[in-house]
């Protein structure tokens, strides 16, 4: 999970990642709990769920087919795309 606190204008003032490494699916797959940490850096970053179930930013609720051992662990293009629009890079 991760929260904090934006400026009215929605500029990131700071965020937390709260997560349970004991969770038994992370012990079973050690990958999904990669997953779900570079998932979590992207939110305190801004980003929100993506619908591209190969992409790092989609929700694991929305996509349940996806294998544990094989999830994505760097951003796609859509996940890069998604951070410059938010941040108004090129």
């Amino acid at each position: 999970m991760t929260q904090g606190r934006s400026r009215n204008d929605g500029v990131i003032l700071e965020r937390d990642i709260l997560i349970s490494a004991a969770r038994p699916e992370f012990q079973r797959y050690p990958r999904l709990l990669e997953k779900v940490l570079a998932h979590e850096v992207g939110h305190a970053l801004g980003l929100v769920h993506a619908d591209d179930c190969s992409a790092v930013m989609a929700s694991g609720a929305e996509c349940p087919d996806l294998d544990p051992a094989n999830l994505p662990l760097t951003p796609t293009a859509g996940d890069l795309s998604a951070c410059r629009k938010r941040y108004g890079l090129r």
